[in-house]
């Protein structure tokens, strides 16, 4: 999965399980901050739609990302790639184990 994909879905995680509408979403993998909304990314230049639903649409790639919360956890798979993943939110950290990796990634919100 590619690292615009995984940061939407990092937004999403802090929309939908923490309750937080953040301005900017921290890669630790890259060490840089990408200002996004609900519905853009900055970085990529691209829009995203239904940002707090269990379909997420990443119009710079074309893709549906599948997100399923579960209390602090959740899960998915990103049709644009074709890989699993999960995760999890811990106060303002969220992380992802990205199964087409093989590894995890962290961000911040």
């Amino acid at each position: 999965m590619e690292e615009p994909t995984r940061r939407a879905i990092a937004y999403a995680a802090a929309l939908q399980i923490a309750g937080v509408i953040p301005n900017s979403i921290y890669s630790h993998e890259t060490g840089e901050h990408t200002h996004m909304t609900e519905s853009y990314d900055f970085e990529t230049a691209s829009h995203l739609s239904n940002m707090r639903t269990a379909q997420i649409f990443l119009h710079g790639s074309d893709a549906h990302v599948v997100f399923k919360r579960n209390g602090g956890r959740f899960s998915g798979f990103d049709h644009g790639s074709n890989d699993h993943y999960i995760g999890w939110v811990k106060g303002r950290l969220v992380t992802i184990f990205d199964h087409g990796t093989n590894e995890h990634h962290q961000y911040q919100f």
